[in-house]
Parts: structure tokens; sequence; C-alpha cells
């Protein structure tokens, strides 16, 4: 780790990226409000909707990309629950990092503070990509905060190997091989299933291009702790992916006490919004209703 914290590249890259992330939160299908966390490593912000009672469920994005992500999905938690949409520390957002998160500890800490000064217990993870990985993190690391984990293409639920280097070799050279804003926007468009025109991807374009993002470093899970893990859990992986989502959902089948685990959309990179909707909701559902009474 560098101890480097993330920064836009000058004041008025974040300017415009603010402009696009509040455009892209105004889509939000449901009223919410947002606040500000102090940690120990920086400020975290936060977005809030749905019921005033019941198990909360927080969702984690990836760093890239803000909480607006999960626009086609937060009507349907909010039905049901309170949700709580945080900004993962480190990347580009309305957060502010004052202190580098040098491992998986630092990482589950700070998910920790925010989760205590927000005044919340228990709560139902959904993390996707970088998001399900910090998600994975907290509940093996905090297993009495997570009453259960649901996880979209967590990364690193696998051991790296040479062709996931060379494979991230890839995709750094197809990023950067995009030059124009218009091949910038449709490369990004696929990966957080909007359209190209749209204030999530131009954030997006702005986050990647733009900002450098602290990197919060990924522990691999051992099969031991996979093993011990008491959350209930549900990893959905895309089927686009070459064969990291099909060997990731054989190794937690094989290892997570309690886990359903499936490769969705055999074609594409993204677990739909469709997909979600109908599978983590239910998935909550079913953990809850086996609660004691």
């Amino acid at each position: 780790m560098t101890g480097q914290l993330g920064r836009f590249a000058n004041a008025q890259v974040e300017q415009r990226f603010l402009v696009a992330y509040d455009r892209a939160m105004a889509a939000w299908p449901v009223e919410r409000y947002s606040f500000d966390v102090d940690t120990a490593f920086g400020r975290s912000h936060v977005h809030r909707c749905g019921r005033a009672s019941g198990t909360p469920v927080v969702l984690l994005s990836t760093q890239v990309v803000s909480p607006a992500v999960w626009a086609k999905n937060v009507a349907v938690f909010a039905e049901r629950r309170p949700v709580f949409a945080v900004e993962i520390l480190g990347g580009a957002g309305r957060g502010v990092q004052t202190a580098p998160i040098r491992g998986a500890e630092d990482t589950a800490r700070w998910l920790d503070e925010v989760l205590a000064r927000t005044g919340l217990g228990r709560v139902h993870l959904v993390g996707t990509t970088y998001g399900g990985w910090v998600a994975l993190n907290h509940a093996l690391r905090r297993p009495d905060r997570v009453a259960s984990l649901s996880l979209l293409n967590p990364v690193h639920l696998l051991r790296l190997r040479r062709s996931f280097f060379l494979g991230l070799a890839g995709i750094s050279r197809m990023l950067w091989a995009a030059r124009s804003d218009a091949a910038r926007r449709r490369l990004l468009a696929e990966g957080v299933d909007d359209e190209p025109n749209s204030p999530l991807v131009e954030a997006s374009v702005l986050a990647v291009y733009r900002y450098r993002a602290e990197i919060l470093p990924t522990a691999y899970p051992t099969d031991g702790e996979l093993r011990a893990m008491a959350a209930p859990t549900l990893v959905l992986c895309s089927g686009g992916n070459g064969k990291y989502g099909a060997r990731a959902v054989d190794r937690v089948r094989a290892l997570v006490p309690s886990v359903e685990a499936d490769v969705v959309a055999e074609h594409s990179k993204v677990v739909s919004a469709e997909v979600v909707n109908a599978r983590v909701p239910s998935f909550i559902d079913g953990v809850e209703a086996r609660w004691p009474r």
C-alpha cells in the first residue's frame, strides 16, 4: 500500500462528478435522505430510504460506481425494510477519506464504525463486485453484525492466478484504449447495466478516468474461514466472465454451511436488476422466516 488517499484529478473534475452523481441519485424511485458518518478513516456518505422498522438492508457497490447503481433495485428492498446505501470510502463519491485503509481488518473496522454510528445492529449486507468482497470480509470479521449476506459477482472468492492478472491487464488496456468520451461511455454502460448517456455512466467515466482510488486491499478467504461462516449466504455470479463465476459458485457450495449459489445470465457480465429483484429480497425473507418467533 502507498498510503495515498483517494482523490480527483482536480477541483473542476470533482465538481463535474458531483453534478453527475446528484443527477444519477435523483433517479432513485423512492424518497431518500443522505447524511455523513465520521470514522477513523474519514467521512463516509450514506443514503437512507425505506421503512422505519425491520432489520436493515445495507447496500455496498464498488468503488468506481456510486450508490445510484441500485436505482433499479432499491424500491423492492425499501417496500419491506429500512435501506442504507453506503459509499465505499476511498472511491469517488461525496465521502472524504482522511486516512489510508491498509488491510482487511481496517476495512471491517471502517464499515463497523459506519454501522455503529448510524445506530444499526445486525443487518442484511448486499454487495456487488468489490462491495461483495467488503460484505464477505465483514461477515468473516464481524459475524455478529451480519444477519445475511447477498453477494453479486463478488471479487476474490478464488486465488488469483496468472490468468487473472492477464485478464486484468487486458481490461486495463481496453479501458485506456477507449480514447473518446463516447467510447468510454459505451464501455462502462455495460458494466453498470445502463444507457451510455445516463448520469450514472457519466459519473462512472469520471470516477474511472479522473479519480485516483485508494483501492482497499482484498484478502482471499481461506477454506477454513468459509466453513466457519455463520451468516446465511446467497451468491449470484454472471456467466459472461469466463470460468470465474462457475468456479466461485462451486467453491462456496462446497464450503459455506448455509448457502444458495448460482451462475445466472450465461452471456452477460453483470447480474441483471431483474435477477437481483427476484432473488435477493425473497432470500432475505426466507432467512427471517426461520428466525425464532
